[in-house]
This record gives structure tokens, C-alpha cells and sequence, in this order.
């Protein structure tokens, strides 16, 4: 059997992909109807996924970027006290 996500050869007894993990009992009449919408589906999340992580890295940045001000001005103010 051929897988239908990925075409790994499979056994003929396998319910899971070994390489995917994609579900090789629906049959492609069902992949078919559905693949179309579950890629829509997948695309969003991972799409979500991508900005979550974009916007934590710029929350790091952001925090980083403050804190170097910071100790750079009590540098300052330390090094005008003496």
C-alpha cells in the first residue's frame, strides 16, 4: 500500500503512516471532500503559530532592548557620582 499523504510504501495491513503518521484508512474518495478544507484549516493554524513566535520574539527584543538602556543609564549615573 502507498501512503496517500506522503507515498511511503506501506504495509498492506497498516492503519497509520510510519513516515507521516497520516491516517491510511480513509479512502480517497473522503480525502478527496476533505483535503481541500483541511489544508485551509492547516495553513491558518500553523499561519497563527508563525505570528505567535514572531511577536514572542519581538517581546524578547523589546525586554532586551530596555534592560541595556537601563543598566547602561545606572552606568552613567554611577560613573557621574564619582
Amino acid at each position: 500500500m502507498i501512503c496517500p499523504y506522503c507515498s511511503a510504501e506501506l504495509p498492506d495491513d497498516a492503519q497509520y503512516c510510519s513516515e507521516c503518521g497520516g491516517d491510511v484508512t480513509v479512502t480517497q474518495t473522503q480525502l478527496a471532500k476533505t483535503s481541500h478544507a483541511d489544508a485551509h484549516t492547516n495553513i491558518s493554524r500553523v499561519s497563527g503559530e508563525i505570528e505567535k513566535q514572531r511577536n514572542a520574539k519581538l517581546g524578547v527584543a523589546v525586554v532586551v532592548g530596555v534592560s541595556a538602556i537601563a543598566v547602561i543609564l545606572a552606568i552613567i549615573g554611577l560613573a557621574l557620582l564619582f
